[in-house]
């Protein structure tokens, strides 16, 4: 697990090193009549060393911004994540136990939907229906502008400001989470494969013990084997 985690921070490392390259060198590359003739590669190479070493962005005010909404970057993250996990595993746990019941596709419908439905769209959708400003219902409480405070100075601004956020991040890796919880659990409960849900146990366990009870099922004559080899065509 160590070894895992440990290459993926490494490509993910990697991959922020060569997008930053590819987005300013290719501005570079594109339009040189920017830069006044600065070479290629240094010029490049000091963009990088700015935005990704030193954290400037080009700007210092860029940079008081970007450490400002840090944290609240990292919030959204983190609260996206939790959100995913816990109604991914509970809705899949839940859809395992009632194996195609009606509520279960109903379930794995709305997580298919949510899964292909990108998040900037979710977002989009909701604020023309509940903005307070130009929504369809206004909901002032959860979709007001400029509410957002840490945790520490006002906990309900800071709940209310990312509720929904959190939300949209979340349903897309919750929905897969789902998918992937519920899946194997249907297949290894061991009702599942009998059709009969967990009221039903019971009567499932009646009937076989009925089926066991009337003894071997005679094989009609029709369907003997009669000890000529078939063709096979």
């Amino acid at each position: 697990m160590a070894s895992y985690l440990f290459r993926r921070v490494l490509w993910g490392v990697f991959t922020v090193l060569v997008t930053a390259f590819f987005a300013y060198g290719i501005i570079r590359l594109l339009r040189p009549e920017l830069y006044g003739g600065q070479d290629l590669l240094a010029g490049t190479w000091r963009d990088v060393d700015r935005a990704v070493f030193q954290l400037t962005l080009g700007d210092p005010e860029i940079r008081e911004q970007w450490l400002d909404g840090m944290w609240a970057d990292l919030f959204l993250l983190a609260g996206g994540a939790v959100v995913a996990v816990v109604f991914g595993v509970g809705g899949g746990m839940w859809c395992a136990s009632r194996p195609r019941s009606r509520g279960a596709r109903a379930m794995e419908s709305a997580a298919m939907f949510l899964l292909c439905t990108p998040p900037y769209v979710t977002a989009l959708a909701l604020l023309l229906l509940f903005e307070p400003t130009f929504g369809l219902v206004k909901l002032p409480v959860f979709f007001e502008v400029h509410t957002y405070e840490p945790p520490l100075e006002n906990p309900w601004n800071f709940t209310r400001s990312l509720l929904v956020p959190w939300l949209v991040v979340g349903a897309p890796l919750g929905a897969a989470i789902l998918r992937l919880t519920a899946r194997p659990g249907a297949r290894s409960t061991p009702w599942a494969s009998t059709g009969c849900g967990p009221h039903a146990r019971r009567a499932c366990a009646t009937a076989g013990w009925s089926a066991a009870t009337r003894g071997p099922r005679r094989t009609p004559p029709s369907r003997r084997c009669s000890g000529r080899p078939r063709r096979s065509w």
